[in-house]
């Protein structure tokens, strides 16, 4: 049972979570590209399992990044200010026996917790300052890439 509960855990973390962050980052930076909500649904009916793993790849990448600048700041701030978020550094941490002894409902709200954490700081970080940079500065915006 263990063992059920540690890879459905770890399917949600690695496989469904890098998903939805890339899919929330995509749709917080529309503007700046200077695409539509139609535009974005369409290029997901148009090939979903191209559009799925695109924002999976920069889900991982948004989750990597954050896991360095919170190793970055546990390494600068006092020992309690992040004593809510796991260290991953942390000797002691060890991912596989957590899973199996910690009951379900602490992963869910750790699970919950860190989704709230990670939505929050995509607005800050991302859908406010472009939201403001369209506001202030449109002649800047849509960014061409191709």
């Amino acid at each position: 049972m263990s063992t059920v509960k540690a890879n459905f855990i770890m399917v949600i973390k690695l496989g469904f979570f890098p998903l939805i962050y890339g899919c929330w980052l995509d749709f917080c930076t529309l503007r700046m590209f200077g695409k539509t909500i139609v535009q974005w649904v369409a290029f997901f009916l148009g090939d979903p399992a191209a559009s799925s793993f695109c924002h999976w790849i920069v889900g991982i990448l948004y989750m990597l990044q954050f896991s360095f600048s919170m190793n970055l700041l546990q390494g600068v701030l006092h020992n309690g200010v992040f004593h809510f978020l796991q260290n991953l550094a942390d000797p002691i941490y060890i991912l596989f026996h957590r899973l199996a002894e910690d009951p379900v409902n602490k992963h869910a709200c750790s699970i919950l917790l860190g989704v709230g954490i990670h939505a929050s700081l995509v607005v800050m970080l991302f859908f406010l300052p472009v939201r403001l940079a369209v506001l202030f500065v449109p002649s800047l915006f849509p960014i061409d890439l191709s």
